[in-house]
């Protein structure tokens, strides 16, 4: 986790301000996706009409807010010594939410901007077509994760941009799959 958290950082200080975050790759803004248009309209219905907006907005707010976490940089202090019957728990600084609201930033301008599913990452030499019953278990896992995403956004537990994101991917492969 030190290893992350040093990592981010530098990237965080480089002077292309090039950070890479979680399940990013899977995206692309040079492919639309008619999914993510779709999507928003089910977020719109589920989560209220300016959701996705004020997600994003708020997530800009901490980021850019005279306080934030940029300004209030902190490391966890190691343990001073060390025992045999005790494990040292390295507790991380503000690494884990700086990164958590930058992948939320980024997952509100995928749906926003309607990116699409980086092409480097389908298979496209499948030789049969999905059966009936096949392409019906893909429907209904569909909507197991639209339901999850909308519980996901819905709770923002820690990680949730993360969580966001692959089950936006998932989405996106599963259309290409029907």
């Amino acid at each position: 986790m030190l290893k992350k958290e040093t990592k981010f950082l530098e990237e965080l200080n480089s002077p292309e301000k090039k950070i890479g975050l979680r399940a990013t790759a899977y995206f692309t803004s040079k492919d639309k996706s008619v999914l993510s248009k779709d999507l928003k309209s089910q977020l719109t219905i589920s989560l209220g009409e300016n959701f996705l907006k004020d997600l994003e907005q708020n997530l800009k707010d901490k980021m850019l807010s005279p306080n934030n976490l940029l300004v209030k940089m902190e490391f966890s202090p190691l343990p001073e010594k060390m025992h045999r019957e005790i494990f040292p728990f390295f507790k991380p600084g503000s690494y884990l939410k700086i990164r958590d609201i930058l992948e939320g930033i980024l997952f509100c301008q995928i749906l926003r901007e309607e990116w699409g599913l980086n092409q480097e990452l389908k298979i496209l030499n499948i030789q049969e077509s999905l059966s009936t019953k096949e392409k019906e278990l893909l429907e209904n896992f569909r909507e197991q994760q639209i339901k999850g995403l909308i519980q996901t956004l819905s709770d923002k537990d820690p990680g949730w941009a993360y969580s966001a994101l692959v089950i936006l991917a998932r989405l996106h492969t599963i259309e290409e799959s029907i």
